[in-house]
């Protein structure tokens, strides 16, 4: 099935314009034909090819994620549906088009407003449950709304699901998204996270700041060549500059997450003064490993504390009282230790399915500024893993155990058997020798 214009696809959406296309999909403007000729986008996947019955199920799988997911600046899908093996979205149409018209022409002010609602609608997706990572931030996936709110589009297209429509599609492009990959997307263990999207939005910002992104078309690969991140001319604030560049850290735990961003961001539209580049931030000791001195009775509470909420699943608001308590005793912040511990049961979850070398790393950075102890580290790391297997290692145990029962089981009769062998021999003697002795 080609699609073309004054095409009525699946019997009620007719297709009017072309409005962009890419590897795996192509957009279209249309009429609906069913609700008063209504104009809508219809995003449609793997279009002319279609998906085997797998690749369709996997799909009906993750958009019913979508679905449920609401926020101000996500521009969520009316409708899902398959037709000729080709699954299809229907989203409203922003006739404001794309951030990629912004491109080297935006405002300071508008910058700053950019970068609010795309951190916002980012932090929704990574709170979810299990994380929902973008991976594919850039320009042409922010689109513009009639009130001027950026919305981000294109979400919740899994890592699998990508590879299932690469599949079905052939040898395809990505579509240019390479210039907006992080340097850690490029190693052995590429598996997407959280910071690899901020670096994507940072890639982004720069791009529509300066009219290019940091690194040309090859992303985040030249970083890891050993590449500067390069100047931003314009008469744009240091504090902007300053964010983009952290943004664009070459180490994942050395951004910022979107949590900070955000309030960064608001500060700035509030008009509140503020110099970011003397504020504490949330990352800011990710660059080392140094553990800050504390007492002994402070690390234990913490150790134990840790292991309460980690392994056994409790709730760390009762615990918030004590801890606020026994950090300020010490002239510890409580706010700049709960946002930084806040990241760490996720990046356990996250290292847990993904066993990722740079989120083990995140870990022990993250580790060093909640004052977990390296040992108690490694015991929740192992202990995590090892709940994966509890289920497993039951199995395993209640086999073994039945095995030995079985064994026992087995030596035992044969030791009654040698014991009824034994007495039969002895009466068979005792028999013989009173007959001896009548005769």
């Amino acid at each position: 099935m080609q699609l073309k214009e004054d095409f009525l696809f699946d019997n009620r959406y007719r297709l009017t314009r072309l409005l962009g296309s890419g590897g795996f999909s192509e957009v279209w403007l249309t009429e609906d034909t069913k609700v008063s000729n209504q104009r809508k986008a219809l995003k449609v996947y793997a279009p002319g090819k279609g998906l085997d019955a797998d690749g369709v199920q996997l799909f009906s799988k993750e958009f019913e994620l979508v679905y449920d997911l609401n926020h101000s600046h996500l521009l969520r899908p009316s409708h899902f549906d398959v037709c000729d093996r080709s699954p299809y979205l229907v989203l409203p149409y922003c006739e404001q088009g794309s951030a990629a018209k912004l491109v080297g022409k935006i405002t300071e002010e508008e910058a700053w407003r950019f970068l609010y609602d795309v951190a916002s609608g980012l932090a929704y997706l990574h709170e979810q449950e299990p994380p929902i990572i973008h991976q594919d931030i850039k320009p042409d996936n922010i689109l513009i709304s009639q009130d001027r709110r950026y919305l981000i589009t294109d979400f919740g297209i899994s890592a699998k699901a990508r590879s299932t429509l690469r599949k079905s599609m052939g040898n395809v492009k990505s579509g240019g998204t390479i210039a907006y990959m992080a340097p850690e997307r490029f190693g052995k263990d590429n598996t997407p996270i959280k910071a690899s999207d901020i670096w994507s939005l940072g890639a982004t910002l720069f791009e529509l700041l300066t009219g290019d992104t940091p690194f040309g078309e090859h992303g985040g690969l030249i970083q890891k060549s050993g590449a500067e991140i390069p100047n931003i001319n314009g008469k744009y604030s240091q504090d902007l500059k300053t964010v983009i560049n952290k943004m664009l850290a070459l180490e994942p735990w050395e951004r910022p997450i979107n949590r900070q961003i955000v309030e960064w961001t608001e500060e700035h539209l509030n008009g509140e003064k503020f110099n970011i580049s003397n504020k504490k931030e949330i990352k800011a000791s990710y660059s080392s490993n140094a553990r800050p001195h504390i007492s002994e009775n402070l690390q234990k509470y913490i150790d134990g504390m840790f292991e309460k909420i980690i392994l056994k699943g409790e709730n760390f608001e009762p615990e918030k009282k004590w801890l606020r308590k026994y950090l300020e005793k010490e002239n510890i912040s409580f706010e700049n230790y709960e946002k930084d511990f806040l990241d760490f049961p996720q990046l356990i979850a996250d290292y847990r399915q993904t066993h990722s070398p740079v989120i083990l790393r995140m870990l022990n950075v993250i580790a060093a500024n909640c004052f977990i102890s390296e040992e108690k580290l490694q015991i929740l790391i192992n202990e995590s893993e090892g709940n994966q297997c509890v289920a497993h290692n039951e199995t395993e145990r209640k086999v073994r155990d039945e095995s030995e029962k079985k064994e026992k089981d087995k030596v035992e009769k044969k030791t009654k058997k040698s014991g009824y062998f034994m007495e039969i021999i002895i009466l068979q003697i005792l028999i013989y020798i009173i007959i001896l002795f009548l005769i």
